[in-house]
């Protein structure tokens, strides 16, 4: 190698060195990024001539950077329930922009999401969350492709109501009470119940009791103001020791009794069936009493809050109690994380080396699990980090020697003429 050779491959050197610690420096200024993926310099020599061993000649060094994607990083508990963590393999599915703003599919691990002004979930760089909406709690037909995906906006979900189907009760009916006829005015025990049909609307369903004999009672389930299904009778029977023995002359738990259906003649489902649970009534000597009448469903709700849970569902919650999954956040896994590229803004991009992406439901085949209210911490280790610095800048140091040792030789060839 002559002279000058050397003097270009501490160059080289110089210029290796350099690239190391700014790739160092990304990793400390990151180390507070949410999942970022810190970035190992790799060096590789240059031969400029390898015409046997003897007569190879270095030609300096070479430099690549590789991102350790695939390297899990700490999983940190927030307080805010928009909050997402990957715990295993696969990336967010990302867009800059929003619907209105279409652009290039994006990858991620930065689940730091909170809802925008317009609704829709976007993470602390600005890009928005994608997902599968859902229909009646079930997925699209066709989830292979990004095309089945959708900026999640919960802004669309302006409300929701829930139409009653089931009535627990939890009552006493008094084994003293005298046998009267089904239809009397008043009956032994009376109590109104509270339902909602398909629109929302509250509405009344009485029930009498008479007793019919001796362990033997009848429950008239009458639907104030329908138009049909107006009034139900149900038999019911007790065993000595006071808990139920039949429903309808059956036996066999659970002890339900169908209701229905009804039309309640105001445009509503017209055939809504109500299951009243009976397993809990009791004949004892003593005072009628309702313990518990609870039933399900509600009338219209705002929505108040929206939360990710474990399976990847984004729920939207009601001022009326009630919750519905209105997304799914899918998933992308790759046969080779690494050979994503990195894009600004905590972002990747699918390239021939990283293959093809797939989508996944969170748990499912390779993709990682889903956990909410958390975010995935940088994968930087300071310690390490600040070693690697140290070596650096010696072999820094020592690559300028090679500079000013070859330029002092240098001086002394040029002399000598």
């Amino acid at each position: 190698m002559s002279l000058l050779g050397a003097l270009h491959t501490g160059v080289a050197g110089l210029s290796a060195f350099s690239q190391e610690l700014t790739n160092i420096s990304n990793n400390i200024t990151n180390m507070s990024t949410t999942a970022y993926k810190s970035s190992n310099t790799n060096f590789a020599d240059l031969i400029t001539t390898a015409n046997g061993a003897a007569n190879a000649s270095s030609g300096g060094v070479t430099t690549t950077t590789s991102t350790m994607v695939t390297t899990q990083g700490n999983i940190q508990q927030t307080s805010s329930t928009t909050d997402v963590a990957i715990s295993g393999n696969g990336f967010f599915v990302v867009e800059s922009g929003t619907a209105s703003t279409t652009s290039n599919v994006l990858y991620t691990r930065d689940g730091s999401f909170s809802v925008n002004t317009d609704g829709y979930l976007v993470n602390a760089d600005g890009y928005t969350l994608m997902g599968w909406k859902l229909k009646s709690n079930a997925l699209p037909t066709s989830t292979s492709d990004t095309s089945s995906l959708t900026p999640i906006n919960v802004s669309s979900s302006t409300g929701t109501v829930e139409q009653t189907n089931t009535v627990d009760m939890n009552m006493n009916l008094d084994s003293s009470s005298t046998a009267l006829a089904v239809g009397t005015v008043p009956s032994e025990y009376t109590r109104d119940v509270t339902v909602y049909d398909s629109l929302g609307t509250a509405q009344t369903v009485a029930l009498d009791f008479y007793k019919t004999g001796s362990n033997a009672w009848t429950m008239q389930v009458t639907a104030s103001g329908a138009t049909s299904g107006t009034t139900t009778d149900v038999t019911m029977t007790f065993n000595s020791d006071g808990s139920i023995a039949t429903i309808g002359g059956t036996a066999v738990p659970p002890y339900n009794a169908a209701v229905g259906p009804i039309d309640w003649g105001n445009g509503s489902d017209t055939n809504q069936t109500l299951t009243l649970n009976l397993s809990s009534m009791t004949q004892y000597s003593s005072s009628f009493a309702a313990t518990s009448v609870t039933q399900n469903g509600a009338a219209m709700g705002t929505l108040k809050s929206v939360s990710v849970d474990t399976s990847g569902n984004v729920v939207a919650s009601y001022s009326n109690g009630t919750t519905q999954n209105i997304y799914q956040i899918a998933l992308a896994t790759f046969s080779d994380p690494n050979g994503l590229q990195s894009v600004s803004g905590n972002v990747y991009k699918e390239t021939q080396y990283s293959g093809t992406y797939n989508l996944q439901v969170s748990g499912t085949n390779s993709a990682g699990s889903i956990n909410p209210s958390s975010l995935e911490q940088s994968n930087v280790d300071l310690g390490t980090e600040l070693t690697d610095m140290i070596v650096t800048q010696r072999a820094y140091s020592a690559a300028s020697k090679i500079v000013t040792t070859t330029d002092s030789m240098l001086q002394t060839l040029l002399s000598m003429t």
